[in-house]
């Protein structure tokens, strides 16, 4: 009987141990192709995810980028104007006339409240644009601003209603041409008197003096790469 059942080991066994090891080796494989899919879909998820967040980024750039120009733009053109009162504060203020003071005085107070207009009506449309700490500079001498321009508005209306009483004829408010230019320099003494603006000219100096750096800042930061847009 031993002997027997030692005969039918010997037979079948080596079969046995071959089959065994076929199925192994299919279910390694099986295994391996298994994992290797998973591997696969897990690398292709993960690349998908890493493109699209480079690709979110790369929008967030391009915005901030726009975002940037668009603050150096808006500075820049705030700056521009802010000169451009300052230019005509100083025409305004100027006392010496080589003919016509009236009319000078007259154009030069409307140059002045054109070119404040210019830069409220700027400012109010582009602050979104500029940072908490400009803004906060800007506050106080642009509530200055709008009360020398309250003040010389008034002055203008005040010249309208001389000249339409007069019909444009001033001989009737000045004797003379002397006169006319003694009177003219009264009226800026006392318009330099009733705007204050001696005392706040140090408020705009200092506006322009920010907004000078803060333009300057955008373009040297070498923290963001968006100041070669403007180096070129």
């Amino acid at each position: 009987m031993d002997k027997v059942v030692i005969e039918m080991i010997n037979k079948y066994l080596p079969a046995y141990l071959t089959d065994f090891k076929y199925s192994i080796f299919i279910i390694n494989i099986g295994t391996i192709t298994i994992i290797g899919i998973i591997n696969w879909f897990f690398l292709y998820s993960l690349n998908k995810k890493i493109e699209g967040f480079r690709l979110d980024n790369k929008k967030d750039e391009i915005k901030f980028k726009k975002y940037q120009i668009e603050q150096a733009d808006a500075i820049k053109i705030l700056y521009s104007k802010l000169i451009d009162i300052q230019n005509s504060t100083r025409l305004l203020f100027n006392t010496e006339f080589q003919s016509n003071p009236h009319y000078i005085f007259s154009q030069n107070l409307n140059k002045w409240v054109s070119d404040y207009l210019k830069f409220y009506n700027f400012y109010k449309r582009n602050r979104i644009l500029f940072n908490n700490e400009l803004l906060s500079l800007i506050k106080e001498p642009l509530n200055k601003l709008n009360k020398i321009f309250n003040v010389i508005f008034n002055k203008i209306k005040n010249i309208e209603q001389m000249e339409e009483i007069c019909h444009g004829q001033l001989e009737y408010f000045y004797d003379d041409e002397f006169e006319e230019e003694s009177k003219i320099k009264k009226s800026i003494v006392q318009l330099k008197k009733d705007t204050e603006f001696e005392a706040d000219n140090f408020n705009i100096n200092q506006l322009i003096s920010a907004l000078e750096n803060e333009y300057k800042l955008l373009l040297t930061d070498e923290n963001t790469p968006y100041n070669n847009v403007y180096k070129k």
